[in-house]
C-alpha cells in the first residue's frame, strides 16, 4: 500500500518536474 501511494505522489511530482523542464527546454522530452 505504501509503495502504491508513494508511486502515485511520486508520479505527480515527476510530471510536475517534467513540465517545468519542458517549458525551459522543449527538446528534453522530444
Amino acid at each position: 500500500m505504501a509503495i502504491k501511494t508513494f508511486k502515485i505522489t511520486g508520479d505527480k511530482e515527476l510530471i510536475r518536474k517534467l513540465k517545468l523542464i519542458e517549458k525551459r527546454n522543449p527538446l528534453v522530452i522530444a
